[in-house]
């Protein structure tokens, strides 16, 4: 190697050792390929200081895409390997083989947050909370779907204090993660602080609405789902629905009946919440009429 190639070596060393560990394999792979095509940029013109700067300069460039292919390739295939494992993990979970899954991530030599949050979601999702708890901590990375997850398995394991010291401890909330702490107020039947989490929600939306709305009506509370419902900024078929059970649940089937005919939009499970409601309020002559109007078609 000549002494102008031994420097741009050098140089291009230097630039790429800044950018992250460089193995030997891959210095001296690279040094074989940079040397075999040193000679191709021995054409370009340099009799002026301009132009040996400019020399220099394509010298570099080359140089630094000679020594980054083959990073480049390590990491596609690093990449693609933590995918195909991930896949793998999810798929021994929705099979419900947590010992495969726990292989596979045992045998992995780079992880991500998202394989992380795979298995965890496993042990959740199959109820080992003892060991969702142990994996948990061991996390090095958390991010929101970590912490939901936690969370969900908490509230699924009846354990609400725990469940709201970690969504308290979260440093990013999303709206997932509001949702899920209003849902475990309200399947507590702790309607309270239900609505103070609601009402300290930042961004509400319409699964936000529904939960409060469906949670007031468990609870016995059906004239502040009503005012909970005439309030909420966007309704969907579900809201709907929730409402036109309510009524028929407590025999305010003239509401429920009003609330159906006036609906902008509305879906078989509407009907057939109304078609229940009649029969539960012993009006099956109203339910056979509804019956009767679903077989019409376009009704």
């Amino acid at each position: 190697m000549t002494k102008s190639e031994t420097k741009l070596f050098l140089q291009t060393f230097h630039v790429l050792s800044k950018r992250g560990p460089l193995s030997i394999s891959h210095a001296s792979n690279a040094l074989s390929t940079y040397h075999q095509h040193f000679h191709e940029l021995q054409e370009i013109p340099n009799n002026t200081n301009q132009e040996n700067s400019n020399t220099t300069k394509h010298l570099m460039d080359f140089s630094l895409k000679v020594f980054e292919k083959p990073r480049q390739h390590r990491e596609n295939s690093r990449f693609r390997d933590v995918l195909n494992s991930n896949k793998s993990i999810t798929a021994h979970i929705r099979e419900g083989d947590l010992d495969l899954a726990r292989q596979v991530f045992d045998n992995m030599s780079f992880k991500t947050t998202v394989t992380y949050n795979a298995m965890l979601g496993g042990y959740a999702r199959l109820g080992h909370i003892k060991d969702a708890l142990e994996f948990f901590e061991g996390i090095p990375e958390k991010d929101m779907v970590t912490y939901n997850t936690m969370i969900t398995c908490h509230l699924r394991n009846r354990d609400i204090d725990r469940a709201l010291h970690l969504f308290t401890e979260m440093p990013l909330k999303d709206t997932v993660s509001w949702n899920t702490m209003i849902a475990g107020f309200k399947q507590k039947g702790d309607m309270v602080k239900a609505r103070r989490l609601f009402d300290a929600m930042p961004n509400k939306n319409v699964v936000s609405w529904n939960s409060m709305i469906s949670g007031y009506i468990q609870n016995s509370d059906l004239d502040e789902a009503t005012r909970l419902f005439k309030s909420a900024p966007e309704r969907d078929v579900i809201s709907l629905t929730t409402m036109i059970s309510g009524y028929m649940r407590y025999g305010r089937v003239m509401e429920a009946q009003s609330m159906f005919e006036e609906a902008i939009e509305s879906n078989i499970i509407t009907w057939n919440a109304m078609m229940a409601g009649y029969i539960y309020n012993n009006i099956a002559e109203e339910a056979l009429k509804l019956f009767s109007k679903m077989s019409v078609p376009h009704c």
